[in-house]
């Protein structure tokens, strides 16, 4: 999830619009805007978004870090 915060949101109502970007076999993108009326225009207020997957085999094994080494103690006299 992504979320980037434009404006500050007031007292009062404000909509939240959601918009499917794009749906693929296994993974699906979607986008929130939330807007807030301020005078005469509406104000975008924040803008999410998020990514959904569903799960699935591969081929791959997991990998595993290598440990780093133990930390030793410095003589700093």
């Amino acid at each position: 999830l992504q979320t980037a915060f434009v404006g500050p949101v007031g007292e009062g109502r404000m909509d939240v619009r959601v918009q499917l970007l794009r749906a693929g076999k296994s993974t699906r993108q979607v986008q929130a805007t939330v807007t807030q009326q301020q005078g005469d225009a509406p104000q975008v207020a924040a803008v999410l978004l998020a990514t959904f997957g569903a799960g699935r085999r591969n081929a791959l094994e997991r990998l595993s870090m290598p440990q780093p080494p133990e930390a030793r103690a410095v003589d700093v006299a």
